[in-house]
């Protein structure tokens, strides 16, 4: 385990979290649409994690989806 001491690592520690599910915009038991807009329970607070309006979150895990993608091409090319 690693201690999360600043709010960038937050973020990318919830990003990997949301984004680790195969098909993690439709994993049933994930809170990843509470970031996205969907209103979130009384109870979860999902303001501690960022300071992102749902659409820059969405930006922010397309913007990693991309480097993702290019990383599996790269590591492809370079097995073959």
């Amino acid at each position: 385990a690693s201690q999360i001491t600043n709010d960038s690592y937050l973020q990318h520690i919830t990003r990997y979290i949301h984004m680790n599910p195969r098909n993690y915009l439709r994993y049933k038991w994930s809170s990843i649409g509470y970031y996205l807009g969907k209103q979130a329970p009384r109870w979860m607070s999902i303001d501690l994690v960022h300071n992102m309006t749902p659409q820059q979150y969405r930006q922010f895990l397309a913007e990693y989806e991309g480097k993702k993608a290019e990383l599996e091409l790269l590591k492809s090319q370079l097995t073959d």
